[in-house]
């Protein structure tokens, strides 16, 4: 089986002995051949390294493109060994959908911790509405207990108002996040 010219390039981390070491791996990405392997301790790791292992390793092989992931150094380093640079299509992907998963979670915790707050203040509500049950029609003046319990009451109905209304502008942006996922995923899929 002959190379194809077109390669795959990543790194993975990995502990040996609790120490963590970088695994390069160059994968034809035609053939799905493993062309080389090599393992280097963290603190050895930078593009001349990534630049030697492309130069000692692919020498002699057929060489056209190398794809790779985001890093911003692999253009530099894939142009001096004389191919041509491709971003892996999976990390475009990645890198388009993360931020958008970032956002999307960060508003569902908010939504949930605005809910649990909805949660309380309605029971807050219900038990200072329980306690004066029996009680009907106007407040009196010197009924300062009751004068501040309904005080209380109208203020947390305030809260929940907002924090309801909050909600439903958090829920609305999330519809349109999700859209943009689902668009994403579509581009994925096709």
């Amino acid at each position: 089986i002959k190379p194809s010219g077109i390669y795959c390039y990543d790194e993975q981390y990995v502990f040996v002995d609790k120490i963590l070491y970088l695994r390069m791996t160059i994968i034809d990405a035609v053939t799905k051949l493993i062309i080389a392997e090599q393992l280097v301790s963290k603190h050895d790791f930078d593009n001349n390294t990534i630049l030697t292992f492309f130069q000692t390793r692919l020498k002699g092989l057929p060489l056209e493109v190398i794809l790779t992931d985001g890093r911003q150094g692999y253009p530099e380093i894939i142009e001096a060994v004389g191919a041509i640079h491709h971003r892996c299509f999976f990390h475009i992907m990645q890198n388009l959908m993360n931020p958008l998963q970032k956002r999307i979670n960060k508003l569902e915790r908010t939504n949930k911790r605005k809910q649990k707050t909805i949660n309380k203040n309605t029971t807050t509500i219900n038990e200072i509405s329980n306690k004066y049950k029996g009680k009907k029609g106007r407040t009196r003046k010197d009924d300062k207990q009751r004068i501040k319990d309904n005080q209380k009451r109208e203020k947390l109905n305030t809260e929940n108002k907002k924090l309801t209304k909050e909600i439903n502008e958090n829920n609305d942006q999330l519809n349109e996040y999700e859209n943009d996922l689902e668009r994403i995923q579509n581009i994925w899929k096709s």
